[in-house]
């Protein structure tokens, strides 16, 4: 769904391999060999940079969750925005949670709340109160 979604949005295939090395295969020389190479339609990589960049500006304050242990989204991803946020905006305004677990969005009802509730004190006292961001413990 997300990816027919994410085509229909920029008019093309965004999505190229053509570059990629995979590993961790029983035969990682035969399967970049032979594995189906697609590359993406320049002007809809074009459109998915314009309409998906994120500036790390942020208008209120925000909590991003993140399992290291995520094989779809990787938590240097969550690195990368950390680092653009903090260039924009006080610390007060960001703050992301790493749960040590494997899986994507793979948290416990109590860490999601947990995360609520330290979203909910950001908002009420945004200029006197800073939270750390440790990583969180697995539950």
């Amino acid at each position: 769904f997300a990816t027919n979604d994410l085509i229909a949005r920029v008019g093309g295939n965004p999505y190229d391999n053509t570059d990629k090395v995979y590993h961790g295969s029983a035969d990682d020389a035969y399967l970049n060999k032979n594995v189906q190479r697609i590359a993406a339609d320049p002007a809809a990589l074009d459109k998915l940079h314009n309409l998906y960049d994120t500036t790390g500006k942020l208008n209120a304050p925000v909590i991003t969750m993140h399992t290291v242990g995520d094989p779809i989204v990787p938590a240097w991803h969550e690195r990368l925005y950390r680092q653009k946020a903090l260039s924009q905006m006080p610390k007060i305004y960001y703050n992301n949670i790493f749960v040590m677990r494997y899986g994507h969005c793979n948290f416990t009802s109590d860490e999601l709340l947990d995360g609520f509730e330290k979203l909910v004190i950001k908002v009420k006292a945004k200029d006197a109160f800073q939270i750390p961001a440790p990583l969180a413990r697995a539950r």
